[in-house]
């Protein structure tokens, strides 16, 4: 059945170019992690702006992707916003190979490319159920996210290689062409047009009733709430966690190829459960997937602030990374069964952004700790942390209960905000 789906000409077009763009953004953010440091002076404060900044961006534009992507033409958006990125990507490049890059610049870069992130991702995402029959959705997103996670198990491990070698700047020229290779198959994937009614008129006031439309049956969800206000805690630790992992990197002697080990590892352990979806037990409702995943992350990292030595970071990276998916796959695709496909924009970027909306903070907080404090111990204060907050969860009333698909009240049952974390 998988095999038939990639032989469809669109599907498999679309495939094939995110794969390549996945690749692309896997070498970035190793060369990004490096260039920062190579500025600041392995400065924990700065990584953590930097990364504070980009979540800022995401927020800013994280409440209006889903209007924008359920109001207007889906393949011109993704054509735009790549097309876009390619073009700033390609200005890092240059930058870089002439000596020209501060970081205000990269700070600026890093915040034009937050703003375009949110929209591509949520119309990327409301895009796969008019490229497949909605009985091939979890197929589809089980193909997507295995073979982009293989790419994404190759990127950082190269990336680390490339940088260690070539310097930074190779990485960012080979993320730019890489958008522009996603351009190019986009132009060229047909969309299922019969499963969605297109707007006639693109307007302001179209934007206007999607808001309206959207967040008042989002509003009226007390499992969204419940769930988005949860996620907001549980996302508030995963950004601290994100400029931790490169100055443990760097502070234990692992450098950019030991990064990139890690990332590659954390896509493993991904991929590896993407490829076991098909043996989830279906008596266990989407919520409480969720919180298994979130406790054997939990403990994992308490773990990596235990033990200092490649090896056993690695294992455990693995491990952060089959938890995640985990945390993820069932419920987003969940998401797009159970939600109308009008909606689905407005319903991932509100769930998405109420979820990451503490990120900038903990993210700032947590990298200016790391010149208080080591980083094994940051890691172990937040996996314990986690570690209270998934048991938390298991006593949240909301979740006890299996999701309704057919009912108003738990119609928006998803777990994209688990995405960052």
């Amino acid at each position: 059945m998988k095999f038939r789906l990639l032989r469809e000409k669109s599907f498999f077009l679309y495939v094939f170019g995110q794969t390549v763009s996945v690749l692309g953004d896997g070498l970035y953010l190793i060369a990004i992690m490096w260039l920062i440091l190579k500025i600041t002076d392995n400065r924990g404060l700065a990584v953590g702006g930097a990364f504070s900044v980009f979540s800022i961006g995401e927020l800013i534009s994280g409440f209006i992707a889903g209007p924008i992507a359920d109001n207007f033409n889906k393949k011109k958006i993704l054509i735009i916003t790549d097309f876009l990125r390619a073009i700033i990507v390609f200005l890092l490049y240059f930058l870089s190979t002439q000596n020209l890059i501060n970081m205000f610049e990269v700070i600026l870069i890093l915040f034009i490319l937050s703003i375009l992130s949110p929209i591509f991702s949520t119309t990327q995402f409301t895009l796969i159920p008019l490229l497949v029959e909605k009985d091939e959705l979890l197929e589809a997103n089980g193909i997507i996210t295995g073979i982009t996670r293989i790419a994404q198990i190759l990127a950082p491990s190269l990336g680390g290689i490339l940088v260690a070698l070539f310097g930074y700047s190779i990485c960012f020229l080979i993320d730019a062409i890489s958008f522009l290779v996603s351009v190019a198959t986009i132009i060229f994937i047909r969309l299922k047009t019969t499963q969605v009614k297109e707007k006639v008129t693109n307007t302001i006031l179209s934007l206007l009733e999607s808001f309206k439309e959207g967040y008042k049956f989002l509003l009226s969800s007390k499992f969204l709430m419940v769930l988005s206000s949860y996620a907001l805690v549980v996302n508030s630790l995963g950004g601290a966690l994100q400029p931790l992992i490169p100055i443990f990197a760097e502070k234990y002697n692992f450098g950019s190829q030991g990064y990139g080990y890690m990332m590659s590892a954390f896509s493993l352990g991904f991929l590896v459960f993407a490829l076991l979806t098909g043996f989830l037990p279906k008596k266990i409702s989407e919520t409480h997937l969720m919180l298994y995943g979130l406790t054997l992350t939990s403990i994992s990292l308490v773990l990596c602030g235990v033990f200092k030595s490649l090896i056993p970071v690695l294992i455990l990276f693995f491990i952060i990374g089959l938890s995640n998916g985990l945390t993820n796959l069932p419920m987003s695709t969940l998401f797009q069964k159970i939600v109308k496909i009008e909606l689905l924009g407005v319903v991932t970027s509100f769930v998405f952004t109420v979820g990451q909306a503490l990120q900038p903070v903990s993210m700032l907080v947590s990298g200016y700790l790391t010149e208080k404090i080591s980083v094994s111990t940051l890691f172990i204060f937040i996996g314990l942390f986690a570690v209270l907050l998934s048991l938390a969860g298991f006593a949240i009333p909301a979740f006890r209960m299996p999701p309704d698909t057919t009912g108003s009240e738990l119609v928006i049952n998803d777990s994209e905000i688990q995405d960052k974390g």
